[in-house]
């Protein structure tokens, strides 16, 4: 599990990208509505990237003090 949260770290393109693409439809948008919903998919796209980076930062040291295979099974 823990290498699997390790490669998650190149995720954070993508959630980064759609964030990029939020503030764009945020800059383009004129309804009041359309900056309400790009406001909230904004925020919840930051807030999985924070957790995915915290994740995958966690997992590459408990990855290096626990080699694969160290307990012999």
């Amino acid at each position: 599990m823990a290498e699997r949260l390790a490669l998650q770290r190149h995720l954070l393109l993508f959630w980064g990208g759609l964030s990029l693409q939020q503030v764009g439809r945020a800059v383009g948008s004129t309804s009041g509505f359309d900056l309400a919903l790009t406001a909230c998919s904004l925020a919840a796209y930051l807030i999985v990237l924070v957790l995915v980076a915290r994740d995958a930062g966690r997992a590459r040291p408990f990855l290096a003090a626990h080699p694969v295979g160290a307990t012999g099974n």
